[in-house]
Formats: C-alpha cells, structure tokens, sequence
C-alpha cells in the first residue's frame, strides 16, 4: 500500500496480508494524536466509536510492530490508550469466537500474521472442527476447556502482550496496576521515557 505520492505507508515487513492479497491493516495519513495500542478482544471497536466523535486524528492496532510505529509518529501533546479484558466476563467472548474457527482465510491470516504457535496463545485449540461437535460437547468438557485455555492465555499471551508495551511506551502498566488494584482505570505518563 502507498499514500498519494507513491511512497510506502508502513514498512513492508509489517503489513499483513491474505493470500489474496487483501490489506488487514489501515495506513498512511498524518500521525495520530491518540493510539488505542490494545490486545485483542478488549472492546477497542467500542472505544474507537466514541473516540471518532472526538474529531481526534486516532490510530488503532493489536500488533506491536505496528502500534510502536504510530507511536514513533506522534508529536505531543498524544495519548496512548490501552484497555485489558476482565479474565472472567471478556475472555469468554474470545474462547467462543475461535472455539469453532472454521473461517479459511481468516485463519490463515492469523497463521501468517502470528504463526501457529500464536493461535493457542489465543485460545484457539483446533478442537472442534465444526458448529455441530461443538454444540454436542457436554457443558463440563467445555467450562474445563475453557478454564485451561484462559489460565494459559492470561500467563502466557496477556503477560506478554503488557510486558512488551510497557517495555515499547515506558509505563509500567504491572505496577499501576499492582499499586491501584481496585481502580477502573489508570493514568501514567510515560513522556518522560521517550
């Protein structure tokens, strides 16, 4: 993809495409003034709906490389929005969205974009092949498969996830968090670390 003159929107490594060929991310314009740098599934088509009416220049994305690289682009003042699911009302959104993943190109493009590996990271586990075997599981096999599959994406994949964004914008979100435990949202100014 290319802006009006011909020039590049992202760096080539980091475009994610399909096999046939379609673009899944968003590019060039001017920098943002807000980021919403968020993991998947964390309500970010909410968000951006209410940020749009800010008439605010706002990029989003999931992925690191291209979030941090938006992130180069800004100029203060901006702000960085992040938001983490609550592990017992928000993951099952996700579990159930790739418990029956029989979508082709969709997960092909995550195994292109994330790689195999990446897709049990996001709950996806392959077991059911379709709709119908799904739907006769006993509720009991599902709730465990459930319990295992979020336990391991919260210490594996959310981990990860905040660690290497409080390691790419310089805030410490474990500490706030640790610091405030019961607070609905935080604050940190990570200017300084830039």
């Amino acid at each position: 993809p290319t802006d009006l003159q011909g020039n590049p929107c992202w760096p080539k490594e980091l475009v994610a495409e399909t096999p046939g060929g379609d673009v899944r991310e968003e590019c060039c314009g001017p920098p943002a003034q807000v980021l919403v740098w968020a993991p998947p599934k964390t309500a970010t088509k909410y968000l951006m709906e209410m940020l749009r009416e800010t008439k605010l220049i706002i990029a989003q994305s999931h992925f690191h490389e291209l979030s941090y690289f938006e992130f180069t682009r800004m100029k203060p003042p901006c702000y960085i929005i992040t938001s983490a699911r609550n592990a017992f009302t928000r993951s099952p959104s996700q579990y159930f969205y790739f418990a029956v993943q029989n979508d082709f190109n969709h997960l092909t493009h995550l195994k292109h974009r994330h790689g195999t590996k990446m897709l049990g990271r996001l709950m996806y586990s392959g077991r059911w092949k379709t709709e119908k075997q799904f739907l006769d599981t006993p509720r009991t096999a599902i709730r465990a498969d459930f319990k295992t599959a979020n336990l391991a994406s919260s210490q594996d994949f959310m981990s990860d996830w905040f660690s290497k964004f409080s390691s790419f914008t310089g805030a410490d979100v474990f500490d706030a968090a640790y610091r405030k435990r019961f607070a609905k949202h935080y604050i940190i100014n990570a200017s300084k670390s830039r």
